[in-house]
């Protein structure tokens, strides 16, 4: 009777180790999976941006239009990434593997603004566009967005003070 106890014990511990093998193992195929995923996820966005980045002219309906669209790129992967189920050891971040998924949403933000809550968001380089895109990029879509203006040709002269990035994510 105590030998068949053992064997009990020895079985549970090896259910109990096998199963703890088999998250494990779980956990380390979901992270690379979500690894893939988000560097797919990524390239696609990158490439949004630059499409979007060679526009030379927008008309009040494209941007309207590629408001919406970025604001539904956005909020799709976002789903994507998103497992309820999941323990918090194998949770990741979208924005650790995708991190132009941010700049996806700065830029639509950007084309649902006015000018000066494009120049409020820029705030003198410290804002969070001026997080993820460069003072000419951002010059270049204000070029693109809004008509000729005092106001525009100012912000657009503050915006080439800042060539490159000036914060990094």
């Amino acid at each position: 009777m105590l030998k068949l106890s053992l064997n009990k014990n020895v079985m549970t511990s090896s259910y109990i180790f096998l199963s703890y093998i088999k998250y494990e193992h779980f956990v380390y195929i979901f992270k690379r999976t979500v690894v893939w995923t988000g560097s797919l996820l990524n390239a696609s966005m990158s490439d949004v941006v630059d499409t979007v980045l060679t526009v030379e002219e927008f008309s009040v309906d494209d941007c309207r239009c590629l408001h919406s669209a970025l604001e539904h790129l956005s909020t799709g992967a976002v789903d994507v990434f998103h497992v309820s189920s999941c323990s918090t050891s194998a949770e990741v971040t979208l924005h650790e593997v995708a991190p132009d998924w941010l700049r996806v949403r700065e830029l639509s933000l950007l084309f649902a603004a006015s000018l000066q809550e494009v120049d409020d968001r820029w705030s003198d380089g410290k804002g969070p566009l001026a997080l993820y895109f460069a003072g000419d990029e951002v010059a270049k879509l204000v070029v693109a967005m809004f008509e000729k203006t005092g106001r525009r040709d100012a912000l657009i002269a503050q915006l080439r003070q800042y060539r490159h990035k000036t914060c990094t994510v």
